[in-house]
């Protein structure tokens, strides 16, 4: 399944693609969901028009049902890849279930007037017999809810960083 969202920020895209890819937004975004126990932020590659990074989590476990289990935790990186060429950032989940979750998506930006439209594009695909539609629709649920709060997150830390 694929999700797809737009939001738009009153700053320019240069600042915004500047704040997609650094440390304080993407640890802010991650620490602010209720499941994420901690957030670390790794750069991995840094060039004039392109930048690999990834974001360590550790969040509480899920139950079957997508309630959170405090009992437990899991680990899991999401590996960011950006194109300034194409405006897009790039990234894929990785985590426990392995190659069974593939849990990945596009962030794209475009100017528009004097601000930014970000279109964000997810894709689910949980492969796991018997249970994984089930999953994926939990993924999803947790995905909408989280895609607004992103937005939040990032219209707030932009016009900070723009000044």
């Amino acid at each position: 399944m694929t999700l797809h969202h737009s939001s738009f920020v009153a700053v320019p895209p240069d600042v915004v693609a500047r704040v997609i890819c650094g440390e304080r937004y993407n640890v802010e975004n991650q620490v602010s969901r209720e499941d994420v126990v901690d957030a670390r932020y790794e750069s991995i590659e840094e060039g004039e028009d392109r930048a690999r990074f990834d974001v360590h989590v550790t969040s509480y476990k899920r139950t079957k049902t997508g309630g959170i289990d405090k009992n437990a935790t899991q680990r899991s990186t999401t590996e960011y890849r950006w194109e300034g060429r194409t405006s897009a950032l790039h990234w894929k989940h990785i985590d426990e279930e392995g190659d069974r979750v593939n849990v990945g998506g596009v962030t794209r930006l475009r100017p528009e007037g004097s601000g930014t439209r970000i279109d964000r594009e997810v894709t689910i695909d949980i492969r796991i017999p018997v249970i994984g539609r089930g999953i994926a629709k939990i993924v999803e649920r947790e995905f909408k809810k989280g895609l607004d709060r992103s937005s939040g997150v990032l219209d707030r830390i932009a016009r900070d960083e723009a000044g």
